[in-house]
């Protein structure tokens, strides 16, 4: 049974955005969701043409017992996937069903942080890292896992909050060692006010040592060395493979996107004025019964954290300078400044002010698009017509 993928992409951001001018939120949410989830399950069907995809499916049918548990060998994937094959699934479904997990984790997330901007998130979400969600699977389904508890950074609240990042981020890990880079924002919460009282410091020295890498890449021989150092310290070959193949300077654009995103996110932070509480619900056990309880918080500090985390997210720049497919670090975690933009077009009350975090957020991420189709060409026009113009329903 095929159907109409481009219908379900449309019709998902058409409800996404309308949902940000109509009080009735949840209906409008789950339609966004199952759209976002149809197409999730089908736009990586596997093609000749992408080894990738090939690789994975190859795996797939190959898998004839659980994989040992180790800390570096994507154990949690390969044996997910094996549960799934032993219930008799095909790899399209199986595909299918931890992606739809993966996109359960990052509404959870969101949903900690904003309801009302839900729809805001999940129309970026689809415009952009929808693709990246399906195409780049042990990485998208490890970020989701992350994702639960990266309300340990920004909330400061939040009790044992750095341990709780540092273990989901661990837990993500499983599903792909990469996430393991991550672990570095742990500083948000040991030295926040330091970091907070020196970002000017700091953003100075971001800004220099990235300087300093632009002058030290000059010499191609220069690179490979240092991807092929790096890539042996993480046994990884795609680092030697990739380094400088698609050209010496083409992470430039990475650096440009992502300074704007950062500069973007401090200038609108300047907005706030004065303190946002808002309405946080729970539900506790008391005395052997499920309570709902109902508290106000304060929220200003989760907003200074998300601009933090977003500047300190700078240091993955280097990554996409040795090997530019590693600008996922950077690409994923657009995530927080969605969240982010989110709050501040929900608690911003000034018309012109919401339209410019909108547009802003919407020109960030046709950026991103734009690099992904254009320079690294990660997916194009022409791929995702070999794959998403008609989707297959994926429960056979």
């Amino acid at each position: 049974m095929e159907y109409n993928f481009w219908l379900f992409y449309l019709t998902g951001m058409a409800v996404a955005f309308l949902s940000l001018f109509t009080k009735q939120k949840k209906a409008l949410q789950i339609i966004t969701l199952v759209c976002a989830f149809m197409v999730l399950s089908s736009c990586v069907p596997s093609h000749i043409m992408w080894n990738d995809l090939n690789n994975y499916e190859v795996n797939f049918n190959s898998l004839v017992e659980f994989y040992p548990i180790k800390l570096a060998n994507d154990w949690a994937y390969y044996n997910s996937m094996y549960i799934c094959k032993l219930l008799g699934m095909s790899y399209m479904e199986a595909k299918s069903v931890l992606l739809l997990i993966s996109l359960i984790l990052i509404l959870i997330a969101v949903g900690k942080f904003t309801q009302r901007g839900v729809g805001f998130v999940f129309l970026f979400f689809m415009l952009h890292l929808i693709f990246n969600q399906a195409l780049i699977l042990r990485n998208s389904i490890g970020f989701s896992v992350l994702l639960l508890g990266i309300d340990g950074l920004i909330k400061p609240e939040t009790k044992h909050g750095g341990w709780r990042f540092v273990l989901f981020t661990i837990l993500g890990a499983q599903f792909h060692s990469m996430i393991y880079l991550y672990l570095p924002l742990i500083v948000v919460t040991w030295k926040w006010e330091n970091l907070k009282k020196y970002r000017k410091l700091l953003t100075a020295a971001l800004i220099f040592g990235v300087l300093g890498l632009i002058a030290s890449i000059r010499d191609n021989e220069l690179v490979s060395i240092m991807a092929t150092f790096i890539g042996n310290l993480i046994g990884s070959e795609k680092y030697i493979h990739y380094a400088v193949a698609l050209g010496r300077y083409a992470w430039l654009s990475v650096l440009l996107i992502w300074g704007a995103t950062v500069i973007n996110a401090w200038y609108v932070g300047r907005w706030v004025k004065g303190d946002i509480s808002i309405s946080s619900k729970s539900i506790r056990i008391i005395d052997g019964l499920l309570i709902n309880t109902e508290k106000s918080v304060t929220i200003n500090k989760w907003l200074e954290r998300m601009q933090l985390i977003l500047l300190l997210c700078s240091v993955y720049i280097p990554l996409a300078i040795l090997t530019l497919h590693q600008s996922r670090f950077l690409k994923y975690m657009t995530i927080v400044n969605f969240i982010y933009m989110a709050m501040m077009y929900e608690y911003t009350p000034d018309r012109n002010k919401r339209r410019y975090i909108f547009l802003s957020t919407l020109m960030l991420t046709l950026l991103w698009l734009y690099f992904d189709m254009n320079i690294y060409g990660g997916y194009s026009t022409e791929i995702l017509t070999y794959y998403v113009v008609n989707g297959r329903w994926f429960w056979e």
